[in-house]
């Protein structure tokens, strides 16, 4: 009888296991235990708008409308009609793609127009009066910027004059002293050779602590200035010497850093007020 009397317990609680069964009528309100056993059945998960069916994008608008789109407008619109091209690669998708990349060509190209225009009525806004792109106008440029720097330099050979810090087994500062004879050779100035390790209060008076470093100093003054930063080129060492003359003279300020003398009050000029109200 025992025996039998577990083996329907048993059979019970298989039968519950295999077929949930309400232990209880669900109101929580009075604090009774809902679900199946006692366990809250899962709600439905809400469906994600990205399993929705996407509907496809109207047919787009006139192309006088397209024109007059703001460009926000136009680049949100070829991204939608992209996606759908690529989602949906039929003829008509594409083509309604490369319509409206048509029209935003288009009127990129009508500000090009425009610009070529506005820069002849405005010259004052064109960079191309200082700036050439033709050959012989740039052998131009490049010999204007030559002699300004030669002149400068030259000027103010007597009153200025380089310091390169050294060290032994530094081979990139062997280079420098190389580039640095030929600016000697060219422009006739002094320059002066410290090893760090020999001269470390020269070194720290200059808040030097690597090598190659060229300076640029005022003679009779405490004004100096980096014109090179390791290894330089020739090129370099003249414009930034060049540079450095005209901003501890005065002539310039640091917004004018790379404007050259006859380019004060153009084009490249930031702090000039421009030709127009």
């Amino acid at each position: 009888m025992k025996k039998q009397w577990v083996c329907g317990i048993g059979l019970l609680i298989a039968s519950v296991v295999a077929s949930p069964m309400v232990l209880a009528t669900c109101d929580k309100d009075h604090g009774n235990k809902c679900g199946w056993f006692w366990y809250e059945e899962p709600e439905p998960e809400a469906n994600d708008e990205s399993q929705k069916e996407r509907e496809p994008l109207p047919p787009l608008p006139p192309r006088a409308e397209l024109m007059a789109m703001h460009p926000e407008d136009l680049k949100t619109l070829r991204d939608d009609y992209l996606n759908q091209a690529v989602w949906k690669p039929t003829p008509e998708n594409v083509k309604d793609y490369y319509v409206v990349h048509d029209t935003i060509r288009r009127k990129s190209l009508a500000f090009t127009n425009v610009t070529s225009l506005v820069m002849l009525q405005n010259p004052e806004l064109n960079v191309g009066r200082e700036y050439p792109i033709t050959n012989p106008g740039r052998e131009a440029f490049t010999k204007v910027r030559r002699e300004g720097y030669k002149s400068t330099l030259t000027q103010y050979r007597n009153k200025y004059g380089l310091i390169v810090f050294t060290k032994q087994g530094c081979d990139y500062c062997v280079i420098q002293k190389g580039v640095l004879n030929h600016f000697v050779k060219q422009h006739a100035w002094d320059i002066k050779e410290v090893d760090i390790n020999r001269d470390p209060q020269i070194a720290a008076t200059f808040n030097v602590d690597f090598t190659p470093i060229t300076i640029l100093v005022e003679r009779n003054t405490k004004n100096w200035m980096p014109v090179a930063v390791g290894s330089e080129s020739l090129r370099t060492v003249e414009e930034n010497a060049y540079r450095a003359i005209r901003l501890l003279r005065g002539d310039t300020s640091p917004e004018q850093f790379f404007v050259m003398e006859h380019e004060q009050g153009g084009v490249f000029d930031p702090t000039a007020p421009g030709g127009y109200q």
